[in-house]
């Protein structure tokens, strides 16, 4: 069964449910993700660029934000500090195939709930996106 891939925040058919916001500009990051969040039951919105997630972050309720830093084109730290600004408590989950440490400690330091390093597998995304949505069912901030 395929997922429907969203733009914009509503609930499918007017069903409410969990929905995650990938951010990847490629397509190659999304497909996994979008398949293991509709096999866990979120709903799925995707955007291919930081400032559209930034303004979908402030109109939407997301339980996570799953950002492939490597096709940003701008500074990862500072991506994710904005997301963190404009919906404060969302988990974000960020990717990476071209980890090194200063990159990795300034995206911890920001606070990401998961930080994977590619390739990854189906059962580490369902680990992230699970856990990313019982971190905010279980916290009043979001």
């Amino acid at each position: 069964m395929m997922a429907r891939i969203l733009r914009g925040c509503g609930p499918e058919k007017g069903v409410e449910m969990e929905r995650v916001l990938v951010v990847e500009k490629n397509g190659g990051t999304a497909q996994p993700v979008v398949g293991v969040a509709y096999g866990i039951g979120l709903g799925v919105d995707i955007c291919e660029c930081a400032d559209e997630a930034v303004s979908m972050l402030k109109s939407c309720k997301y339980s996570s934000i799953f950002l492939d830093i490597d096709t940003t084109g701008r500074n990862p730290v500072e991506i994710v500090g904005a997301f963190k600004n404009a919906s404060p408590g969302t988990r974000i989950i960020t990717f990476t195939e071209q980890n090194h440490l200063e990159l990795e400690r300034g995206i911890r330091n920001e606070g990401v709930y998961y930080y994977i390093v590619g390739p990854t597998s189906e059962n580490e995304l369902k680990e992230a996106l699970e856990g990313a949505v019982r971190a905010g069912n279980n916290n009043n901030s979001f």
